[in-house]
């Protein structure tokens, strides 16, 4: 039996878990990170779920050859629609769109507990995740990034506090990335400039569009003045 070895994305989202939890992965695919915890003794028990078959299959494969039968529950649902809220503390939804997350967690209104803690990790439209957790009472507690090569991953721990949180159009895009002071941070920060800044040129170039693309450049230039210091 070999050792659940993770990628770096996958280890970031583990080392962010709590210690001695039940915890609930949505979209497993193959169940490693189910695995990893409760191998290393980080989670007692997991439940796993993906709405698709095929990694089911994989991951009941892989929980079988680990021998976790016992502490893995496998699921195959939408998000977390079967999935017992009184069983799981640590919810980690990873590996796809923030649109797509907001909804899994607007569908499970057992996540409005202040016992209950989400690790998210969307692959696009972070901004509109952040904009959904602060609008429906989730606070952002901590954010950090994970690279893969070229890529970065952003992932984000969040708790019900039961009242929106305030935020501007900087913390939107940006989060709380900048505490963390590490080179995965800044270069995060510069992508996130960048990108909005070539936002703002392309707007530039339509007359329709020029009065706006003003306050992309603004956006862009403030985000970049929240490395100063850094």
């Amino acid at each position: 039996m070999k050792n659940i070895e993770l990628s770096p994305r996958l280890k970031t989202i583990a080392d962010m878990v709590r210690r001695g939890v039940r915890v609930a992965d949505v979209g497993t695919d193959h169940a490693f990170l189910p695995l990893y915890l409760v191998t290393k003794g980080i989670a007692t028990f997991a439940t796993a779920s993906d709405i698709n078959e095929g990694p089911i299959k994989n991951a009941q494969n892989n929980v079988k050859a680990h021998q976790c039968e016992d502490v893995i529950k496998l699921i195959q649902c939408a998000g977390l629609d079967d999935v017992d809220g009184t069983q799981v503390d640590d919810v980690i939804i990873a590996g796809m769109g923030g649109e797509l997350i907001s909804e899994i967690i607007n569908n499970a209104k057992w996540l409005k507990n202040t016992d209950k803690h989400l690790l998210l990790q969307p692959m696009t439209r972070v901004n509109e995740l952040r904009k959904y957790l602060c609008d429906n009472g989730f606070d952002i507690v901590e954010e950090k990034i994970a690279c893969e090569g070229e890529r970065l991953y952003t992932i984000i721990s969040s708790n019900y506090v039961g009242k929106q949180i305030e935020y501007d159009e900087v913390f939107l895009h940006v989060g709380k990335v900048v505490s963390n002071n590490n080179e995965a941070s800044k270069r995060y920060i510069l992508n996130q400039a960048s990108v909005i800044k070539k936002i703002a040129e392309g707007m530039e170039k339509s007359d329709d569009m020029k009065e706006k693309s003003v306050k992309y450049y603004d956006l862009s230039n403030q985000i970049l003045l929240m490395l100063e210091g850094n």
